[in-house]
């Protein structure tokens, strides 16, 4: 699942995710990203979250997952200086990145 409210990123993201053969779940915010794991967590092999600072919905969407889905493979990306605090244990990529380095980090999540 792909949680990226800019739409541009959010596009760019999908469209290299799926031409490397990934199914991806695209939703446009962190409400829809709780409604979607509380509808289809199971189905749901890994979430790829773009994180700006630390808004409450951002901080739900962490929670439930380390709360409810803690074998849940999680990705985070950040803007760097929005998200200094990275969680333990929790791989993260700060923007601007390669988006072969985002591959590599999904394919190791997955493996």
């Amino acid at each position: 699942m792909l949680v990226v409210d800019e739409p541009s990123l959010c596009r760019l993201f999908n469209r290299f995710l799926t031409r490397a053969g990934y199914e991806v779940v695209e939703v446009a915010n962190r409400e829809q990203a709780l409604e979607t794991l509380h509808a289809q967590g199971r189905s749901i092999d890994l979430v790829i979250l773009h994180l700006w600072g630390s808004r409450p919905c951002e901080k739900a969407v962490l929670e439930f997952i380390r709360q409810v889905m803690a074998d849940l493979p999680l990705l985070l990306l950040t803007g760097g200086e929005f998200y200094d605090q990275p969680l333990p244990g929790v791989p993260f990529l700060t923007t601007p990145f390669d988006l072969q380095l985002l591959l590599d980090c999904v394919e190791l999540l997955l493996a």
